[in-house]
């Protein structure tokens, strides 16, 4: 099955099930899709404030971590990413991170 990607993508990862693949751009957008119909299910315009770097889902599914050229690290729930609200942010500064 092919997706129209609507831009550039940087990252990629799906769950382990294959079910929800997701998508990161260079310009901080988040999107994510329906593996098996390939219906667009979230699409969060301020992911990040520059390039995502990175993405992973964690073993069981349940979480995505990004990682952005803002130098924040958020965490989200898997199923309720497309409310757009990350669980967490972690912005690296220096040696260390800080919850903010």
């Amino acid at each position: 099955m092919k997706v129209p990607l609507p831009e550039k993508m940087a990252s990629v990862a799906c769950t382990p099930d294959g079910n929800v693949v997701f998508a990161a751009s260079l310009t901080g957008k988040l999107y994510a899709w329906e593996a098996g119909t390939g219906r667009l299910v979230a699409s969060i315009a301020a992911a990040h404030f520059r390039r995502v770097s990175s993405m992973a889902v964690n073993a069981d599914g349940t979480f995505l971590v990004t990682g952005g050229d803002d130098a924040a690290v958020k965490l989200w729930r898997v199923g309720s990413v497309a409310a757009g609200l990350p669980l967490a942010d972690c912005v690296v500064r220096g040696s260390g991170p800080a919850f903010v």
